[in-house]
């Protein structure tokens, strides 16, 4: 790896996540939610953990992508755009409702365009409210 980013050196409102997320797939509650409850059926419930089921709960939850069909066309209209993948599970977890919330809550959207945003949240919202 080419210059990696030390803990010191981490900063989100940057994209420098540290080394831990280097190279990385970047998740969404959602994400994480539709695997776990893929990996259900092939497990007998009592071989299923606590924190198996208690992370799927919270996913389930907190998910603001509530089935399959929704989080891929999310997936399909962030993967068009030049959003950092940190960014794209951050919108998909937090579901901003405007540019200003979104980038108040998401540092590093700070820099990017507004018009840009304004659609993907746009976008999104629509998505989330017709499935």
């Amino acid at each position: 790896m080419d210059n990696p980013i030390s803990k010191e050196d981490e900063d989100v409102s940057r994209l420098q996540l540290g080394p831990d997320f280097e190279g990385k797939e970047m998740l969404s509650i959602s994400d994480v939610g539709l695997i776990l409850q893929n990996q259900v059926p092939k497990y007998d419930p009592s071989q299923l953990t606590d924190v198996f089921n208690k992370t799927l709960e919270y996913t389930q939850r907190f998910s603001r992508l509530k089935n399959k069909a929704t989080m891929q066309e999310a997936n399909m209209l962030l993967k068009d755009t030049e959003l950092h993948p940190f960014e794209q599970a951050q919108i998909k977890n937090l579901c901003p409702e405007n540019v200003e919330e979104a980038q108040g809550l998401i540092p590093s959207l700070a820099g990017r365009d507004a018009d840009m945003l304004l659609e993907v949240l746009e976008n999104l919202s629509k998505l989330r409210k017709y499935h």
